[in-house]
């Protein structure tokens, strides 16, 4: 495990709000993808920041479902596990207590943002 950190990003024709969220991500972290099909150029935005792009349709228009499948794609590789809504950001404050976190931790846990 080379990053300790992964942000899940279910996303789904949102180039308006994407690149501002991919850039509060630090660097030291890790981002995955999934898309539902989009038509804009969401998936262009998102390979500038990430190898980790899975398109897969969504079967209900909950985006529940696209975060559960991403789950079991991560699990048990990393500490924190983040889900982030493709308009949402993170904050310096909320990276430092993350980081924080880690460097007293030596436990597995999964944070849901």
């Amino acid at each position: 495990m080379d990053r300790e950190i992964i942000v899940i990003i279910p996303t789904l024709n949102n180039e308006f709000h994407l690149e501002r969220t991919l850039k509060s991500i630090p660097e030291d972290f890790e981002i995955l993808i999934i898309d539902s099909g989009s038509a804009d150029q969401t998936p262009a935005i998102a390979k500038k920041y990430t190898d980790n792009f899975i398109v897969r349709e969504m079967i209900s228009w909950d985006a529940g479902d696209q975060r559960n499948y991403a789950f079991n794609y991560v699990k048990n590789h990393y500490k924190v596990i983040m889900f982030l809504d493709s308009d949402e950001f993170l904050t310096d404050q909320l990276i430092q207590e993350l980081r924080s976190l880690l460097s007293n931790s030596s436990l597995f846990f999964n944070i849901l943002v």
